[in-house]
Order: structure tokens, then sequence, then C-alpha cells
């Protein structure tokens, strides 16, 4: 037990452990009062926001300041979503849990801190286009998970997981057929023969498709049909459009450089400009994801959760905007003096 504390500890601010362990025992009434144990981030906070009124347009040294501190508090948040997933393995420890049901979202929420960081890192170094083009791919498996904690439903997690065996399987033949095996001769034949039970089990020509792991319940097997159901209302799905185009060759992707500071740069390097909405997406999007999480492994302590994450995302989304606006409105003025 102290072992796997201490983990625990290493990975999230000791005050929120505190909060964390003493989740159980506060009614939902007393959550206000509780989670003033992370009212040290609350005042940053609101002194970013007090600062937003105080900048020098061309101090452009603040703005760096500004994003630099900004993304520290996503990273905080992905912290303590860690703290989060670790003190979960400690409490049920020892009990019944689906196997495969477990490995799929710990394998799905693996994937999603991944990506995470990945973006963090550019937008850390002023890449928007590359953060908006991954974040793409954090909000596909935001809705997957979504859609696997709406359903509930232990045959769909046996899908997902039997549908990378299959996949793995089909890559292997193609791999050989080029005389590039991956997979030791003894191995390929191990996956074969579970490739075969497979295809016995399902439709394997809707179920070797993308999302044919989720056949059984889309009328259409496609992620906008999916998305659809997870998250029918979604407000994010015109921001998932537009990051397509960061991924694909389309000429408005071309064109239209989220890092492009002003009508006469031709920026091909880093930028301090654009970073403002692939920040906001993700800090949107881990909060959905965590929601999921708590969704799908019937996590108890949701309610209080959205204390903590959904109260403080839209703040932070704010200031984000607050500062894109000052550096849009430094832009303008110079560009109006030329």
């Amino acid at each position: 037990m102290n072992k796997t504390h201490s983990r625990i500890q290493s990975l999230m601010d000791k005050q929120f452990l505190e909060l964390v362990n003493k989740l159980n025992n506060i009614d939902l009434d007393d959550s206000n009062k509780l989670f003033k144990v992370v009212t040290k981030f609350d005042k940053k906070i609101i002194k970013f926001e007090k600062s937003i009124d105080k900048f020098n347009h061309k101090n452009y040294s603040l703005f760096k300041k500004f994003w630099g501190e900004l993304i520290k508090w996503l990273e905080y948040q992905r912290i303590v979503f860690i703290g989060l997933i670790n003190y979960f393995s400690f409490i049920n420890k020892g009990k019944a849990i689906n196997a495969i049901k477990y490995d799929v979202v710990c394998g799905i929420q693996t994937r999603c801190l991944q990506i995470f960081n990945e973006i963090i890192v550019l937008l850390s170094h002023g890449y928007p286009n590359g953060a908006m083009a991954r974040w793409r791919s954090l909000y596909e498996l935001q809705i997957v998970l979504q859609f696997l904690a709406k359903n509930q439903d232990d045959e769909l997690y046996k899908m997902y997981y039997d549908h990378c065996l299959y996949s793995d399987y089909t890559f292997e033949k193609e791999y050989r057929e080029l005389d590039i095996p991956k997979y030791t001769d003894n191995a390929y034949q191990e996956l074969r023969i579970r490739a075969e039970e497979i295809e016995s089990k399902y439709e394997i020509k809707i179920f070797r498709k993308n999302f044919g792991w989720a056949y059984k319940k889309l009328s259409k097997v496609t992620f906008e049909e999916m998305e659809k159901i997870a998250e029918p209302n979604s407000f994010l799905r015109i921001f998932y459009k537009e990051s397509c185009n960061r991924i694909h060759s389309t000429a408005r992707g071309t064109f239209n450089d989220m890092g492009k500071i002003g009508k006469y740069d031709n920026n091909d390097g880093p930028s301090l400009y654009g970073i403002s909405l692939p920040a906001q997406l993700i800090n949107i999007t881990l909060n959905n994801i965590i929601w999921a999480w708590c969704s799908a492994l019937s996590f108890s302590y949701d309610d209080k959760l959205v204390d903590f994450f959904g109260n403080r995302v839209d703040t932070i989304n704010k200031i984000f905007a607050d500062v894109q606006g000052e550096l849009e409105r430094e832009i303008s003025d110079y560009e109006t003096k030329i």
C-alpha cells in the first residue's frame, strides 16, 4: 500500500492526493469546501485574468511567457488524470474486473495521454498546425471511448480487442508478401489461428473496416455515425473538420496557416500565433476523455471531478482566447502603421 501511495504522490500534487483520498467520505454538498485545497491553482488563473489588461502590446516576450504558463496548467491537468488512473488501479486491486474491458480502456487512455503529450510539445515549440492535426486523433479517441462507455456492452469491448488482432494479421500478411515479416513464423501461425477464429465469429467483410468492430451498433460503419451516437450535439465537430485540413493535402490546408502572423508574413517556422485554438480544444477534449473514462469504468468520483475539471475548462479557455486577442490587436496595430 505504501509503495502504491508513494508512486501516486510522485505524479500528482500532494494536496490533490489528499482530496482524492477524502472524496469517499465527503458529502456532495461539501464538495465546494473540499476543493479549496487546490485554490492555489485558481489563484494563479485569477492572476492570469487580471494581467491580461496590463499587457504591453510591444512586449512580445510577454506573450511567450503567458503561453508557457498556460501550457503548464494543461500539463498539470494531465498529471492529475494520471494520478486518478493510478488511484483507481489501487482501490480496485484484487477485485473482479472484466480484463478485456479494462485492457481496452487502459489502452485508449494511454494512447490519449501520449497524443496529449505530443500536442503539448508542438504547442510549446510554436507549431499550432501540427497541434491541430494531432488533436484530430485525440478527438477520435474521445468519441471511441464515449461510444464504448455509452453502450457498456462487454461484447463490444471484445470486438474492439479482436479488431486489433485481426488488423495485425492482415498487415503481417502484406509484410510477408513483401518479404519483410515482423513476426516470427511461430508467432505468425498463432496469429493466423486467432484470425481464423475471428473470421468465424463476425461478418468479416464489415468487421475488417476501420470502425468495423462496432458494426453491430452502427447503421453505417463510419466515424461520423459513431460520433452522432457518442456525442450527438458535439460543437467540436466543426473543429474536427477543420483539423482534417491539417492532415490532408487540401488547398485550404496549404494557404490557411494557423501560425501565419499578419498578411505580410510567410511563416515556415515556429510561431506564437494560433496557439489558442488547439490549446482550448485539448483542454476540452481531455476533460471529455476523463468523463468517458469514469463512465466506462464506473469510477464513483465522477460527480466530484466535474467540480475540479469542468469549472476550470471555461476559465482557462477564456484566458487562452484573451491572450490570442491581445496578440491579434498588436498585429493589427503594427499593420495599420505600415
